[in-house]
């Protein structure tokens, strides 16, 4: 998480591959799902790594523990960025359209539940790419600022976050540039309903590819320690 309230929110694209150090293309399978699982884990406040391996795990589960563990989360999914950043990842995985379509109506039923404690702002550009930004409440009186760029059909292009100790340091701003696109305030309901679907994008690009999906689950999880600690585990460069 980026905490320096000085600096300006850091860029969400990334250098991924901490073996090749290389900048990935918006249509390298890696970096379109990590930037997916980037959204999710700002979104809540969450921690970067457990975001995918709940994924991940979840994934592997049989199909009656996934009913159930669906059973379970719709029913008392949290209200905040946590609901979104339990549930998005998991719907990007499944592939059984009843559980997709449970776990989207909970996502919304909670966003609706609490629009009143969620900020949004959203806008357009060229008609193809869209812009939004979210300030999600994530506990203790901290809420986090996330700023997206994503294309509804090809994926999230670039994400950005900052956490910010109150939301009175964001400012009383109507109207924000992100990437160049002019952001209006907007129901927070309808960016969500955006982001869902461009996660379902991604699900059907992911079922539609061949890839060797261990080997990218592997390097999403190498690239995500790398993001929470850039300097390696003992806190100084390799």
């Amino acid at each position: 998480m980026i905490d320096d309230d000085d600096e300006p929110i850091a860029s969400g694209v990334l250098p991924i591959g901490p073996r090749s150090g290389r900048m990935l293309a918006a249509d390298d399978v890696t970096g379109r799902f990590f930037r997916l699982f980037q959204v999710a884990a700002a979104l809540g406040g969450a921690d970067f790594p457990a975001t995918i391996e709940a994924a991940l795990d979840y994934a592997s589960l049989p199909a009656a523990d996934r009913e159930a563990f669906v059973d379970h989360v719709v029913e008392d999914l949290p209200g905040d960025g946590l609901g979104l950043a339990m549930l998005l990842p998991l719907i990007f995985v499944e592939d059984d359209p009843l559980h997709v379509a449970r776990m989207t109506k909970a996502v919304w039923e909670a966003v609706e539940r609490n629009k009143s404690t969620l900020k949004a702002w959203a806008g357009t550009s060229s008609g193809v790419l869209r812009g939004c930004r979210l300030l999600v409440p994530i506990g203790g009186g901290a809420s986090e600022l996330v700023e997206v760029v994503y294309d509804l059909e090809d994926g999230f292009r670039s994400v950005r976050e900052r956490t910010i100790a109150h939301e009175s340091e964001v400012g009383a701003a109507l109207l924000v540039v992100v990437d160049g696109i002019l952001l209006e305030p907007a129901e927070a309901a309808n960016v969500v309903a955006d982001l869902i679907t461009t996660v379902l994008a991604e699900a059907r690009y992911r079922r539609e590819i061949v890839f060797d999906w261990q080997s990218v689950c592997d390097t999403l999880l190498d690239d995500a320690a790398l993001l929470d600690d850039p300097h390696g585990p003992s806190g100084s460069r390799a």
